[in-house]
């Protein structure tokens, strides 16, 4: 899935209330909740999320973090998430 296409599905994920990186984990996590994106999926990149979502890498890093963390994501280095 590219960047582009993982913005439009979230949308208007900025409404939610909460610190940025959890308003955008809260917003994957919904996708994946009501099938609008498959569970491994293969997620774009932290840097083409950020462009497209037009936020900072940063903000992308930790809300990956929050789902990693959640075992909502899973990620091997140089490869990506998922």
């Amino acid at each position: 899935m590219t960047a582009q296409q993982l913005a439009h599905l979230l949308g208007g994920w900025t409404e939610n209330r909460g610190k940025l990186p959890e308003r955008l984990a809260r917003a994957l996590r919904q996708l994946v909740e009501l099938g609008e994106l498959a569970p491994e999926t293969r997620l774009p990149s932290e840097r083409a999320l950020a462009a497209a979502l037009v936020i900072s890498r940063a903000t992308v890093v930790s809300g990956y973090e929050l789902l990693h963390g959640e075992g909502w994501l899973s990620s091997r280095p140089g490869s990506g998430h998922w």
